[in-house]
């Protein structure tokens, strides 16, 4: 039986990010960029199927800083799940004020 998580509650903040995820541009450039690069860079075994941000957007420390490290280039990286998993749990580690419910 699989375990559901329950989706955090999204804030302002959380919703304005979560628009640019849902952009057609977004989806686009993750895909080609997917299918540029092809297997994850961090473990180099399976498909990339996400693009991660290096850098965590909520890091940025107003909206114009996050929005500038969402659109980024140099701050992409394509990895595949496990590893987007992995490097998310890293980075709630290495930024834990960037991933609190405000």
């Amino acid at each position: 039986m699989a375990i559901l998580r329950q989706p955090r509650p999204k804030t302002g903040l959380s919703k304005r990010l979560a628009a640019l995820y849902g952009t057609r541009s977004w989806k686009a450039y993750r895909k080609q960029l997917c299918r540029r690069r092809q297997l994850c860079e961090r473990c180099r075994e399976r498909p990339a199927d996400l693009v991660d941000h290096i850098v965590p957007v909520r890091s940025g420390t107003d909206w114009p800083a996050m929005l500038a490290l969402f659109h980024d280039r140099a701050n992409h990286q394509v990895l595949c799940r496990p590893c987007h998993d992995a490097k998310t749990a890293e980075d709630r580690k290495k930024y834990p004020e960037t991933y609190r419910v405000k």
